[in-house]
């Protein structure tokens, strides 16, 4: 009995609606491996970002001050 409801917990099952997917209902142990997975994705793209700006030359940081100077903003 055990082992039959460890079974149909580890089932995947889709919501279809008009045919279409509208949803999947996967285990919790799925579900917190792509949510590590995807906070991981989301780390290597802001990395990947960072180190591609640093890269970058010949571009010259701009202070908020000196913007709003520029635009005549300034207080």
């Amino acid at each position: 009995m055990l082992y039959d409801l460890k079974a149909q917990h580890e089932r995947r099952v889709a919501v279809l609606k008009n045919n279409q997917v509208e949803a999947v209902i996967v285990p919790v142990d799925d579900y917190e491996k792509m949510a590590e997975a995807l906070d991981l994705l989301e780390h290597m793209e802001i990395h990947r970002l960072l180190t591609q700006r640093g890269h970058k030359r010949g571009k010259k940081t701009v202070t908020l001050e000196s913007l709003l100077k520029e635009q005549r903003l300034a207080i």
